[in-house]
């Protein structure tokens, strides 16, 4: 088996339409992803980085094809993502000769759409919804944090002194879970 991680530079549109609210939007957001690579066609392949490169270089037509002609318009993109959008996209992979099993790890909306859809709730008063933010694992999540937090200020408890690290560059304490 083979895994291939994948990832839209190029932001992918679909339509946002959420029947129960009224919302319907073409909305731009940005995917990263696994494929698990079971069998290829050799015949169509004769390397595995072949098979790389045709899963990469056609992910976004793949992903766009999948939420704009492939998606079931009764059920809003952005709630089924997790569950809906990797079967979509094996179907669309064993097409092109590969047998795949692809999983979604996170879509993030564009900010500019984010707030267009914010705002159409506020104005329908409507309950928030989720931001992308939100709608990432929690395992990106966490090595988000944990990547940030090694760039953020803090202030030593002990001695006052600013610090970026894990420890205090002054008196050598520990940086506390909650600054």
């Amino acid at each position: 088996m083979i895994e291939i991680k994948f990832g839209t530079a190029v932001p992918v549109s679909f339509r946002e339409i959420d029947k129960s609210t009224g919302l319907d939007m073409e909305i731009h957001a940005r995917l990263n992803g696994v494929a698990a690579v079971e069998d290829y066609d050799k015949t169509l392949y004769d390397s595995e980085e072949k098979v790389r490169e045709a899963i990469r270089s056609n992910i976004n037509t793949i992903i766009t094809r999948c939420l704009n002609d492939r998606w079931d318009k009764d059920i809003s993109v952005l709630s089924g993502w997790v569950s809906l959008l990797g079967p979509l996209m094996d179907q669309e992979f064993d097409a092109i000769g590969i047998t795949a099993r692809t999983s979604i790890n996170s879509m993030v909306v564009l900010p500019e759409d984010e707030e267009k859809m914010k705002e159409f709730r506020k104005e329908n008063n409507l309950e928030p919804v989720f931001s992308s933010l939100d709608m990432t694992y929690v395992s990106a999540f966490d090595k988000a944090i944990k990547e940030n937090a090694k760039r953020i200020n803090w202030r030593c408890s002990m001695c006052g002194t600013q610090n970026t690290g894990g420890m205090c560059s002054y008196c050598g304490a520990q940086k506390p879970l909650f600054w």
